[in-house]
């Protein structure tokens, strides 16, 4: 359905899994050769780190990847761990068959830093090391630092490795706007007796093309799932007393939501981009891609690493 989008309202053929569709080398079975082989450290293990990787690796250049864990895939691999995203699998599934098959060396399982890139003499290096969410402006500081309000991001990882039930209401405060808050909404269903959705605009997956808004808000609603649009927290002070204060943002109207047990916040996200300077100064060609660069769909991370390994 995002590949529908793309041709309506962009007039060119996109598609998640297969970012060469529309370009000139898309009969290929092999991307164009590069004119000089280097050696490409790409850290990060997200769909664009994969997707640069196996398309460098098949134009001739040596890929090394590191990661930080054991697993691939970046946040793809955890939305498709959540109702209605199983299918997404199927992206990075391919992109390490690809980069296996192309000669691509992995080294997980630990956290790269400087030193660990550098000691690989690498001629380029691609940081494709994702993002993370920011601090809303509505929690304090001491919160958000010992994250007693986790992000959704925290609250799918906790939900893949299993959560108890809990009674109550879950309150997801609908920031970042994507596919995968919603699907986390979904699975929270499992745990919490109610599950509210609350976003500042004025309406639930504003962001998402029609077809696939319209699945989602079916599934939200099949499963009685709460949405108040137009309205942000108005502070945390009662939820020791299980209430979350929220206002209309037009007219300050206030509204209290009771029996609240967990909240959690879907907020914009920032680039975890903390090795770009670094390596800069130690005079090495560092390219970011994909949501180190700046958050972006899965049909744009995958195209810009797909580009981007173009270019090397």
């Amino acid at each position: 359905n995002s590949c529908w989008r793309s041709i309506i309202e962009a007039g060119a053929l996109a598609c998640d899994n297969n970012p060469k569709v529309g370009e000139p080398d898309e009969h290929l079975s092999r991307p164009f050769p590069a004119p000089l082989r280097r050696h490409v450290v790409v850290v990060g293990t997200g769909v664009a780190g994969l997707e640069a990787a196996h398309t460098a690796a098949m134009r001739g250049h040596k890929v090394t990847v590191l990661g930080n864990h054991q697993t691939f895939g970046g946040k793809t691999r955890l939305h498709a761990q959540m109702p209605g995203g199983e299918n997404l699998s199927s992206v990075y599934d391919y992109q390490y068959l690809m980069a296996v098959r192309a000669g691509v060396s992995f080294e997980l399982g630990f956290q790269a830093n400087i030193d660990s890139v550098l000691i690989r003499e690498p001629d380029v290096v691609l940081l494709a090391t994702g993002s993370s969410s920011s601090q809303p402006d509505w929690l304090p500081d001491e919160w958000f630092k010992l994250g007693l309000i986790p992000s959704l991001r925290d609250m799918a990882k906790q939900l893949a490795l299993g959560l108890g039930s809990a009674s109550g209401r879950a309150v997801i405060i609908d920031q970042d706007h994507t596919e995968m808050t919603y699907a986390t909404a979904l699975r929270l269903t499992d745990y919490f007796d109610q599950v509210t959705l609350v976003t500042s605009r004025e309406r639930i997956a504003h962001d998402v093309s029609l077809i696939n808004r319209q699945g989602i808000l079916q599934r939200l609603f099949e499963k009685n799932v709460e949405l108040i649009c137009h309205v942000e927290p108005a502070g945390v002070n009662k939820l020791e007393d299980g209430k979350l204060s929220l206002k209309n943002v037009y007219n300050s109207a206030a509204i209290d939501l009771d029996s609240v047990t967990s909240v959690i916040h879907a907020s914009s996200r920032l680039p975890n981009d903390a090795l770009l300077e670094p390596l800069q100064k130690k005079g090495i060609e560092v390219i970011t891609v994909g949501d180190c660069r700046a958050p972006r769909s899965l049909m744009a991370a995958t195209r810009e690493g797909y580009i981007i390994a173009n270019e090397l």
